[in-house]
C-alpha cells in the first residue's frame, strides 16, 4: 500500500494509469451513542480499504494501490448531538467531485470511493459525484458500498456468511446506527475505543418505515444516539463482517480495474427515486 502523502509528484507521474488504484474514504465525524467514538465511520472505511488493498496486492502484485487522505465530509441526519460535523449533500458532492477531477485530469483510470456512512443522502451525493466525473472522463470512478453494503447487492463471487452471522442479520435487521453491527466491527479492530459498558445499554428499536422520518427516530434515540442493539455485539461476528465487506470491496475493485461491467455496484437502492438526486 502506498500513502499518497509519502510520495512525490514525480513518483506519481511515473505510475501506469491502468495499474494505479486510488482509495478515497469519505465519511462523517458523527455521534455513535455513548459507547463508540465520533470517528467510527471513518475508522471502518479505513479498515475496509486497507484490508481490500491487502487482498488486491496479494492477487495482483503489479497494482499500485494508493491510500488517499481521508475526507471527513458527509451529509447526515443525527441532529442534536455535539460532535456531528455534517455538510450539505450538495457540498459533499462538490468537494468529492473536485478531488476526483484532480486525479482524473491526469489520466488516472481507477478511483475507488469508500463511502462508509449509510445515510442515503450521503451515498447518493457521492454516487452523483462519480456519475459526473465519469461523464467527463469515462468510467474512472466508482462508489460501490451504497450497493454492496447498504443495499445488499453483494458480488456473486463473495464469500458465504456463517450461519450465525446470517441469522443475526435476519433477526436483527433494523440495526441502523451504532448497534450490534457497527459495535462488533469496531470491537474486532479497535476494542480500546469502546467507551462504556455496552451490555447495560437499552435496545432502541425502529423500523425501516420509521427511518424515513427523522423526527420519529431522533425522538426514540434522544439522550443515547444509537438505533439498534449494542448489547448483542460480538467480536467474532465483527471480524467476519469486516472481512466480508473488505473481500466484497476487493472483488468489485478487481472487476472495475479489469473494466468489466460494474453497473450493478454503482448505486444505493434509493438512487432510483428522483427526489434524492435532485437534492444532491
Amino acid at each position: 500500500m502506498i500513502n499518497l502523502l509519502d510520495i512525490s509528484w514525480c513518483e506519481l507521474e511515473k505510475m501506469p494509469r491502468s495499474e494505479t488504484v486510488f482509495f478515497q474514504v469519505i465519511a462523517p465525524v458523527e455521534e455513535h451513542s455513548h459507547h463508540l467514538p465520533l470517528g467510527t465511520d471513518l475508522f471502518l472505511g479505513e479498515i475496509w480499504a486497507k484490508k481490500a488493498i491487502k487482498i488486491l496486492e496479494e492477487n495482483k502484485p503489479k497494482l499500485n494501490c494508493i491510500m488517499m487522505p481521508i475526507l471527513p465530509v458527509a451529509a447526515g441526519s443525527m441532529k442534536g448531538f455535539p460532535g456531528c460535523l455534517y455538510q450539505r449533500a450538495k457540498d459533499v458532492r462538490k468537494v468529492l467531485y473536485s478531488v476526483l477531477q484532480n486525479l482524473a485530469q491526469f489520466g488516472f483510470q481507477n478511483i475507488i470511493v469508500v463511502a462508509s456512512h449509510g445515510d442515503p443522502m450521503h451515498q447518493i451525493s457521492v454516487e452523483k459525484a462519480c456519475e459526473m466525473i465519469n461523464s467527463k472522463y469515462g468510467e474512472v470512478a466508482i462508489s460501490p458500498l451504497g450497493s454492496i453494503v447498504f443495499s445488499g447487492m453483494r458480488p456473486t463471487k463473495g464469500a458465504n456468511l456463517s450461519t450465525e452471522l446470517d441469522k443475526m442479520l435476519q433477526k436483527y435487521k433494523f440495526d441502523f446506527h451504532a448497534g450490534w453491527v457497527e459495535t462488533s466491527m469496531i470491537m474486532a479492530e479497535k476494542p480500546e475505543l469502546i467507551k462504556s459498558d455496552i451490555y447495560s445499554m437499552p435496545d432502541i428499536e425502529v423500523t425501516d418505515r420509521e427511518m424515513i422520518n427523522p423526527s420519529v427516530y431522533l425522538k426514540k434515540t434522544a439522550g443515547w444516539g444509537h438505533l439498534g442493539y449494542p448489547k448483542l455485539s460480538d467480536q467474532k461476528l465483527g471480524n467476519e463482517l469486516n472481512n466480508i465487506t473488505s473481500s466484497d470491496l476487493a472483488i468489485v475493485v478487481d472487476e472495475f480495474v479489469e473494466k468489466k461491467d460494474c453497473s450493478m455496484y454503482k448505486h444505493h437502492f434509493l438512487w432510483k427515486l428522483p427526489i434524492f438526486r435532485i437534492l444532491t
